[in-house]
């Protein structure tokens, strides 16, 4: 039992730090790996939670798709990931300061309403943040049936609003990566089928010598 408190302490501490690291970060690609790094830490936290199929989960799932996704649209960007000269970097930080704030607001409001006086949590909708739930979990049922519970019963909102938020995430990488060059003549479809053929040339307008 004191070898699972010592790698908690570890795993939690590394991924803290290494979160913190992704904002601190300067170049965007450091910040990438200091991401990867966070999933490697939490991937040990599921797996003293005794949650392998998670663990193994975010080692492919994220790590390996979405790590490497990040890094690719990074790569893609007329920028490469740099930031131009003369940016100010602390300008940011207002608006990161409001929106973590909100974050982190809207996160405490949520749990203070299911905590009840002996300081448990209360309501069905809070299964998943009581202590040792997926452990009492394993004893009926294995590991992705627990999971399958959880995500189309308990919490199924809020996993279609994750499914938005990855739908947005997916449109405003392909926006970024769009760059149409001004010095390419591109046929234009729309112009050539809306043309008016009366006053067009063509090979039977032309006199042949």
């Amino acid at each position: 039992m004191e070898f699972k408190i010592i790698f908690y302490y570890f795993f939690s501490s590394v991924a803290l730090v290494s979160a913190l690291m992704i904002i601190v970060a300067v170049n965007p690609v450091h910040s990438i790996l200091f991401l990867v790094l966070v999933f490697c830490n939490v991937s040990g936290l599921l797996l003293l939670l005794k949650v392998e199929f998670l663990a193994i989960l975010f080692i492919v799932v994220y790590v390996g798709a979405i790590g490497v996704l990040f890094l690719f649209v990074i790569m893609m960007l007329p920028t490469h990931g740099q930031r131009p000269k003369g940016e100010d970097t602390f300008g940011y930080l207002p608006i990161g300061f409001f929106v973590g704030t909100a974050l982190v607001g809207e996160l405490v409001f949520v749990l203070l309403q299911h905590i009840g006086p002996a300081g448990s949590f209360q309501g069905s909708s809070m299964v998943m943040f009581q202590p040792f739930f997926w452990v009492e979990l394993s004893f009926s049922l294995q590991n992705i049936e627990a999971l399958g519970f959880l995500i189309y019963t308990e919490c199924a909102t809020l996993f279609i609003v994750a499914g938005l938020i990855l739908l947005v995430a997916m449109v405003g990488a392909i926006v970024l990566t769009m760059h149409r060059r001004g010095d390419l003549r591109r046929q234009k479809i729309y112009a050539q089928v809306g043309r008016d053929f009366e006053n067009a040339v063509g090979l039977k307008n032309l006199k042949l010598k």
